[in-house]
């Protein structure tokens, strides 16, 4: 009972110092922002780090760029930030 409760802790504490990989991009982007740039972020993190717990961020990286794409399409139409 003890070694699950400490699997579960381990995995809990390993999704949440993921972070959101949209809002990371969003933040680090010194050119212009493209759309569903927080998901393939967070593709090429599990690609270089070789961790694929970073993965468990993806579905929520994807929520995120499929709600902030309006917003990344006319900012990149305007070829601002």
């Amino acid at each position: 009972m003890q070694s699950k409760l400490l699997i579960i802790a381990l995995i809990l504490m390993l999704a949440m110092s993921v972070g959101c990989g949209s809002i990371a991009y969003r933040q680090h982007s010194n050119g212009p922002v493209l759309p569903y740039g927080g998901t393939l972020l967070i593709l090429y993190w599990s690609l270089i780090s070789l961790n694929p717990i970073i993965l468990i961020d993806l579905p929520f990286s994807f929520a995120a760029d499929t709600i902030l794409l309006p917003r990344d399409i006319v900012l990149l139409y305007r070829g601002k930030r």
